[in-house]
């Protein structure tokens, strides 16, 4: 994160690395950067949500309202991941892959809440999925830690807790899902009882994000 974000700046004149007109997009696109990561993941989680309620309308056994339980908890999870993001950081540089990451997650998602679907009910299609969600955000986290680096100030210190919490949140519940795939015919109450695990922790690691990073902030 390198350039401040600040709309009322004046744009970039030219310079031998472009001309007037190329710095000046570059410059509109970086002060717009947040809001339009903002409104694609707004897009997309009101999707998932759609198909989560039309999803949850053609269930049947207590093992899919379980998994709607972690489905519902993961869109939430991922609306929150990004939301405090923008707080939390006014310098967000603009890279290509983050809006890549942005569909590539909202569409390991979206095929998460449709494996819901169907007349002849299956786990584990759902918890391959989530494995694979699962491995996006460790993925995610894990580069978030690495950027914030090794200095000690105290907002990078609480940065890196948070990370590393959020890491192993998401390792816990990938070894879940490893868990159940171990089990060759998995009880409908061994599936219940993994997705409530799952939920709960995505439950603990979205109320302790939102906790760290708006709830011990200086009033300046």
């Amino acid at each position: 994160m390198s350039a401040k974000r600040d709309k009322h700046a004046t744009p970039p004149h030219g310079t031998p690395h472009g001309t007037a007109e190329e710095n000046t997009a570059v410059y509109r696109f970086r002060a717009n950067w947040v809001a339009v990561v903002l409104t694609i993941v707004s897009i997309i989680q009101a999707l998932a949500l759609t198909r989560l309620a039309d999803a949850i309308e053609k269930l049947h056994f207590m093992s899919q309202w379980s998994l709607a339980a972690v489905a519902f908890v993961v869109i939430l999870r991922i609306f929150q991941t990004y939301v405090t993001a923008a707080v939390e950081y006014e310098n967000w540089n603009a890279r290509f892959l983050d809006l890549v990451f942005v569909f590539v997650v909202g569409l390991v998602e979206y095929e998460l809440i449709g494996r819901l679907e169907g007349t002849h009910f299956n786990a584990r299609p759902f918890e391959l999925w989530f494995a694979g969600l699962c491995a996006l955000a460790l993925l995610g986290h894990a580069n978030a830690y690495r950027e914030v680096g090794g200095r000690s100030e105290p907002s990078r210190t609480r940065e890196r807790h948070l990370q590393m919490v959020n890491m192993t949140g998401a390792l816990l519940c990938f070894a879940l899902t490893v868990v159940f795939m171990y089990e060759a015919n998995a009880s409908e109450a061994l599936i219940i009882s993994i997705a409530a695990a799952q939920t709960l922790i995505i439950g603990f690691n979205t109320y302790y994000s939102v906790r760290v990073t708006l709830g011990v902030r200086s009033p300046h």
